[in-house]
């Protein structure tokens, strides 16, 4: 090509010998040479995320890695002006690109249209979706990611619980946390427990669970087994756990064993339920009103209006005053010690 155009400069220096006409052909000619053989300008990655994206540059230089088989800005422009005509905003669109610049090559009419529709349908505002844009930009690439965020949208019950936890990166995190508490994610537990982790954060979830293995005197596969049928065993209370445990353990006589295969025990009230019921039970006991073997978590697990009838109801002669302070602890007042 350069060794056309030198013998078309030639050709044009020696066009003053020639016809005026034969002269402006070569001319023209030697024009248009020029103009098709000067290098096309280029689409630069970086330069594009800076300018028209408002990233900065260390973040373009990590992102254009993402983007190096772009060769216009074609499809970038019309990610940008879809998501922006949908209430997204030029701020969380900067973040979410800058998390995956590969939002910018997705499909608008296959990928981004069918994917935002989703997101409208599980009830997520204008708003949200902008603001899930840039915490969560890889959700607008998968519908089975979208069905998930449903799921944690449900038992995280808000979308700012949810948001928080996407921005931190929690979600994975705590569903690890679940399984190596010993909740596989095909148990029906599986959800509470990923609130019940949640609630005290992946980082403290090692402490917590030292501390429940200790309290309860259990190993960590046996702790996984309560878990799993307690989730918000997790979230009781040091204090509280405490002072259940003891109760269990050094008044009803119960051993650890017993009580981790049955955690639902340590859901209910030390004062308005554990106690009353074992006083009765240990009152009837005295007076050989009731079998010495009666089960105390079955005890404990009645309706109320169950227990009355199969404990306290055959006994108000024989065992005077009984109901009157069951009924007492029942309510939440003090209950007086009955004497066997």
């Amino acid at each position: 090509m350069l060794r056309l155009r030198g013998h078309l400069l030639s050709a044009v220096r020696a066009a003053s010998s020639l016809p005026a006409a034969s002269s402006l052909r070569l001319h023209c000619l030697f024009l248009y040479s020029t103009k098709n053989t000067a290098p096309a300008s280029q689409f630069v990655v970086e330069d594009y995320l800076t300018t028209s994206c408002g990233l900065t540059q260390e973040q373009a230089r990590k992102a254009s890695r993402f983007l190096s088989h772009l060769k216009s800005s074609a499809n970038p422009d019309a990610v940008r002006a879809f998501l922006a005509g949908i209430g997204v905003s030029k701020a969380d669109l900067t973040a979410g690109i800058a998390r995956d610049p590969r939002l910018l090559c997705c499909n608008v009419d296959k990928t981004l249209t069918p994917r935002i529709a989703q997101l409208r349908d599980i009830g997520l505002s204008p708003p949200q979706i902008s603001s899930l844009i840039s915490v969560a930009p890889n959700l607008s690439r998968s519908p089975s990611m979208v069905h998930r965020l449903a799921f944690y949208l449900s038992f995280l019950g808000s979308y700012d619980k949810l948001h928080t936890a996407l921005k931190r990166n929690r979600v994975k995190e705590i569903a690890l946390c679940a399984e190596m508490l010993g909740v596989p994610r095909s148990s029906t537990m599986f959800k509470y427990a990923l609130v019940s982790i949640y609630s005290i954060s992946p980082g403290k979830i090692n402490a917590r669970s030292d501390f429940l293995k200790k309290t309860l005197g259990c190993s960590q596969a046996e702790l996984g087994a309560a878990v799993r049928k307690l989730p918000n065993v997790l979230n009781f209370s040091e204090g509280r756990l405490t002072r259940v445990v003891d109760f269990l353990k050094t008044e009803v006589g119960l051993d650890s064993k017993y009580i981790v295969r049955r955690p639902a025990i340590l859901g209910y009230s030390l004062p308005r339920r554990l106690m009353p019921r074992y006083y009765v039970l240990k009152a009837l006991k005295a007076k050989g009103l009731v079998e010495k073997d009666v089960d105390f978590f079955s005890a404990v697990v009645m309706a109320e209006k169950n227990f009355m009838k199969r404990f306290l109801d055959p006994c108000k002669d024989s065992a005077p005053g009984l109901a009157d302070a069951y009924a007492a602890a029942y309510a939440g007042q003090v209950p007086p010690v009955v004497q066997p």
